[in-house]
Parts: C-alpha cells; structure tokens; sequence
C-alpha cells in the first residue's frame, strides 16, 4: 500500500513537472473540519512549512473563508481523514488542487508564497 501511494505521488509531480517535496509524517496539516463529511470538491493548498507544520490546508466545498475551523492533524493520519487528497500531498510549496472523483485541477500559485 505504502509503495502504492509513493507511485500516486510520483505520478501527480512527474505530471504537473514539480520535484517531490513528501511531509514528515508527524508533522502537521491544517484540515477544516467539512473535510470528514464527503463534501466535494476537495481544495488543498501548500504554504511553505514552518516549524513543525508542512504549509498543508485541506477544505471542501468551495472557496476557503475565514470562517472554516482548521484543526491540526498529523500527517500520517490524512490517509484515513481524506484518502482522495493523498496523491496531491508531495507537491511542493505553492502548489494547489481541487478534485473529486472525476475531476482533478492542480496550478501553482504565486500568492501562496508571499506574506504581507
């Protein structure tokens, strides 16, 4: 299974040509709570990490607002929280994606990565 997931993973960088950058599995990633009720689609976006957070964010529905309650998971509990986003999570820093079952769309976006 592990083997499996590394080649998911592989694949989605390999597809959109950014090197893997995989989360230490006990670090953190912010998951807004609507995630666990098979809302679609999935967004995900990458910060850059600090300390030990991996930047990761995870919703669903549709846009993000600041009235989502992000709860701090590890890593390595995501597979079992939000299986369909797997895949995504070895993208680096300014990366993002939407998906459900069907549909994937993954871009990088510059303001992920600037602070004001």
């Amino acid at each position: 299974m592990e083997n499996e997931i590394f080649l998911e993973q592989k694949k989605i960088c390999d597809k959109y040509g950014v090197p893997m950058e995989m989360p230490d599995p006990d670090s953190i990633v912010g998951v807004a709570e609507n995630v666990k009720f098979n809302i679609f689609p999935i967004n995900g976006l990458r910060h850059p990490s600090v300390d030990n957070t991996n930047g990761w964010y995870l919703w669903a529905g549709g846009d993000i607002s600041e009235a989502m309650n992000f709860k701090p998971y590890h890593f390595h509990h995501l597979l079992e929280i939000c299986p369909l986003s797997f895949k995504y999570l070895a993208l680096s820093a300014g990366w993002r994606f939407l998906c459900d079952d069907v549909y994937e769309d993954v871009w990088f976006d510059t303001s992920i990565l600037t602070f004001n």
